[in-house]
């Protein structure tokens, strides 16, 4: 039984890493188009 917590633990934990990434990844995009964007004018 704790084997099974064990395992919807770790795959509970997995997208919500992957999720955090995928946000920061979102956000180093947005302000690199920002920083080009400004570069342009």
């Amino acid at each position: 039984m704790f084997g099974r917590i064990g395992e919807w633990l770790d795959r509970l934990r997995l997208p919500a890493v992957t999720l955090r990434q995928l946000s920061i990844y979102r956000l180093i995009l947005a302000l690199a188009w920002l920083w080009a964007a400004l570069l342009r004018f």
